[in-house]
């Protein structure tokens, strides 16, 4: 009351007075709300072993500023720390990973964070003719697929058609790579179009569904 009395006597209507500081609070929270950051990836699907570019701006834009990434791997209860980049020109930044399974990424600058954006990750599969009526499947993921079912299907005229449900073995590992596997028998007919699917609840909880590149039989 007393600032608004000051006000009248310098012959600045108050109504003004208050309009010009209501502004300009308004600006700066305006100021402080445009500072952000934000996350994107490409591709959002991946195979086990390949990258994915994680790209975003900060705003305002600013160059040379630090930016982090965290990331949640399938089965962590929190995130980590995977890698810091700095800004370009106008405030981009981009940096590459390879996820080894599902995973959840999320950008930070300073005290702001962006969305948190998911990369799904599809296990390796393999299949090749070894032998006469004799097939080999690979999968290869960072952690055993032993137990889980593949599909080994064939194509046909309505579509691609089960053949056999087989149940993959451990057979090793390969430095971070844990690889897992069958060689099994088929009748099927010389030089049909074959595959190997697996399928999203086997792939589950920690891969999206995968298949095998189409071999002739």
């Amino acid at each position: 009351m007393r600032k608004m009395r000051s006000a009248a006597l310098f012959g600045v209507p108050v109504v003004l007075v208050a309009a010009v500081t209501a502004t300009t609070a308004g600006g700066a929270m305006s100021r402080v709300a445009q500072r952000s950051v934000s996350l994107v990836a490409a591709p959002k699907i991946v195979r086990f072993g390949s990258p994915v570019t994680l790209a975003g701006v900060v705003s305002p834009a600013r160059e040379n500023r630090k930016v982090n990434i965290e990331a949640r791997a399938c089965g962590s209860a929190s995130s980590a720390p995977v890698v810091g980049v700095k800004t370009g020109p106008n405030g981009t930044y981009s940096a590459g990973q390879s996820p080894v399974q599902n995973t959840v990424y999320q950008a930070q600058w300073h005290r702001w964070t962006s969305a948190l954006v998911p990369v799904l990750v599809r296990p390796r599969v393999k299949l090749a003719k070894v032998g006469r009526h004799k097939f080999q499947i690979r999968v290869m993921a960072v952690r055993s697929l032993a137990g889980h079912r593949v599909l080994f299907e064939w194509h046909t005229s309505h579509g691609w058609s089960t053949l056999r449900k087989l149940r993959l073995t451990y057979w090793g590992q390969v430095i971070s790579t844990s690889v897992s596997g069958k060689i099994f028998k088929s009748k099927i007919h010389k030089g049909k179009r074959v595959r190997v699917l697996l399928t999203p609840k086997q792939a589950a909880p920690c891969y999206v569904s995968g298949h095998s590149a189409i071999i002739r039989s």
